[in-house]
């Protein structure tokens, strides 16, 4: 596989180059830019990648790629789909995105993710899609808003389900919601405000209700005698 430097990256992308299939990023750290082309990255192995207030205005495809360490995300604008199949991030790698914006559909189908993944004060105007994923320790998506979210999870390798921490604190679902585990996990971590559709779409998982109060401690309800 053919080593790019991140100045490379940045000499054929303003060539017009789209196609970054098979190669090797070990640092790629882009900020304050508007990529306008296609870019397709399928098959690439990244060691650390940091994006800041980038935009985003055609698909991005990371299908059957490798992040090595971190992969943050921080401020971003997706005007188009995002792909992430089969891609694989090992324990090294904990998947960050903060303050992104997602105007299209974002896929994570069968794709590993070991090092847990957290989105914060993320919006999907799209859906958002984890079917068949695999992951550990933790799935976070707070103080975000979601239209469609399915996901149909199981424990990276010989890890149990019922480890596996989620939140959805803070977060609003717009549209539908769809989750199966394995093997259901302890508990869901939720806000009052979104209890309702979390324990119609899982009703046989204990959540952990939020209400917000600073003097007030979470509550744990046995969601099979939840009542709202």
């Amino acid at each position: 596989m053919e080593k790019v430097s991140q100045s490379e990256f940045l000499e054929r992308l303003d060539g017009g180059q789209e196609n970054f299939k098979n190669f090797v990023f070990e640092d790629l750290v882009l900020k304050d830019i508007t990529i306008r082309n296609n870019i397709d990255f399928s098959g690439s192995k990244f060691i650390t990648v940091k994006l800041e207030r980038m935009k985003f205005e055609k698909p991005v495809n990371f299908t059957n790629c490798e992040f090595e360490y971190g992969f943050d995300i921080d401020s971003a604008e997706f005007f188009d789909k995002v792909i992430f199949r089969k891609t694989v991030f090992p324990d090294s790698c904990f998947l960050d995105i903060t303050e992104v914006r997602f105007h299209d559909d974002v896929f994570f189908n069968q794709a590993i993710l070991a090092g847990g993944v957290s989105f914060f004060e993320t919006s999907f105007e799209g859906s958002l899609s984890f079917k068949d994923a695999l992951i550990s320790p933790l799935f976070h998506i707070r103080n975000s808003s979601v239209r469609h979210l399915s996901f149909d999870l199981t424990a990276y390798e010989d890890g149990d389900d019922s480890d596996l921490e989620i939140s959805f604190e803070g977060t609003k679902f717009e549209g539908f919601l769809e989750m199966s585990f394995k093997n259901n996990p302890r508990k869901i971590v939720c806000s009052i405000e979104n209890a309702r559709i979390i324990h119609c779409a899982a009703p046989t998982i204990p959540l952990v209700v939020n209400y917000g109060a600073e003097d007030e401690k979470r509550s744990i309800y046995d969601s099979m005698f939840f009542t709202f």
